[in-house]
């Protein structure tokens, strides 16, 4: 320790300054926190006096006491701040809970993969409500043979051959429903483990491009069943779209009911998958299914609607940047 007035001095101005950015920050992270809190709530369409809005207030309170706090008690405005941050972050939290019941995984929709996004999906889920889907025409959907679905457009993309005998064959009765059905598999040549993630993809289809109006909302649906799964991680069924990329696809690993695939009766349960997109442009959407490490997968009943929402808002869509 020192008694030196001039260290404690800077030493005290240097604390200050440093607790001084660290409340601005917890201000700062409220604020937003309250903002998307609120909007979410009334884009969800929840009613004054429920468990959700309660504890907005709550954090509300707990706002004002961080600004009355501020100038004479830093260390009570900044844990008011972090108290009203911890419930406007369970307020936001239960909403995206809610919101993913209405699909099979989170990638379904783009605006549950950015929490700051649930307001649009709340928004666009009361817009499209009860609005009738237009069914659009995936070329050679009815899956005669390869080469006939090749002239369409249909392809097929094959990687480490030297490693992985993948394929990709058209059975006219294993779908879902009985129809037609993609039966892929893939295995190692020499025995050892493929690895998963982007490095083991060993087999890739393409749907040709389908005609869906620009500035529509696009929902594709089908069917996928897990036979049998590689063991490392990162591997399965891999379906994404051209819109939304691989980073948003959904990564079918194991059954409906979380456990890994194996023979059961249970593991070649079917399994739903659906996306949502927006289209910007004219190019159309591709639907596309890619093999990560070993395994064994049937794809059917492929369907892709879309409509043309107008979005009148009740308040600023825009997402919410970071504090």
């Amino acid at each position: 320790m020192t008694s030196d007035q001039r260290v404690l001095g800077y030493l005290q101005q240097r604390s200050l300054r440093a607790t001084d950015a660290m409340l601005n920050l917890h201000s700062a992270n409220a604020n937003q926190l309250q903002k998307l809190s609120q909007q979410t709530l009334v884009a969800e369409g929840a009613r004054e006096g429920t468990p959700a809005w309660n504890m907005v207030h709550d954090a509300e309170g707990l706002s004002r006491r961080m600004y009355n706090l501020m100038n004479r008690n830093q260390a009570g405005a900044i844990e008011a701040a972090e108290q009203a941050s911890a419930l406007y972050q369970r307020v936001i939290r239960d909403s995206w809970l809610r919101a993913n019941e209405q699909f099979p995984k989170p990638q379904s929709s783009p605006w549950l993969e950015n929490i700051t996004g649930l307001p649009i999906h709340w928004e666009l889920s009361r817009i499209v409500a009860n609005r009738p889907w237009m069914t659009s025409e995936i070329p050679a959907n009815g899956w005669g043979d390869w080469e006939s679905m090749q002239r369409l457009g249909w392809s097929i993309d094959k990687r480490i051959e030297d490693q992985v005998q993948s394929d990709a064959k058209i059975e006219g009765n294993r779908g879902a429903d009985g129809g037609p059905a993609i039966h892929l598999t893939a295995r190692s040549l020499q025995g050892n483990p493929i690895q998963g993630g982007f490095g083991g993809s060993s087999l890739r289809i393409f749907t040709p491009a389908i005609d869906v109006p620009s500035g529509s909302l696009v929902r594709i649906d089908g069917m996928v069943q897990v036979r049998s799964i590689g063991s490392t991680p990162q591997s399965g069924l891999l379906v994404y779209d051209s819109v939304g990329g691989p980073a948003s696809g959904s990564l079918y690993t194991m059954t409906r009911s979380g456990n890994t695939a194996t023979n059961s009766a249970e593991a070649l349960a079917w399994q739903p998958f659906t996306l949502f997109r927006f289209l910007s442009d004219g190019e159309g959407i591709r639907i596309l299914m890619e093999m990560r490490g070993e395994g064994d997968y049937v794809v059917s009943n492929l369907r892709v609607a879309s409509l043309m929402p107008s979005l009148a808002s009740k308040f600023n869509l825009s997402p919410i940047p970071p504090p």
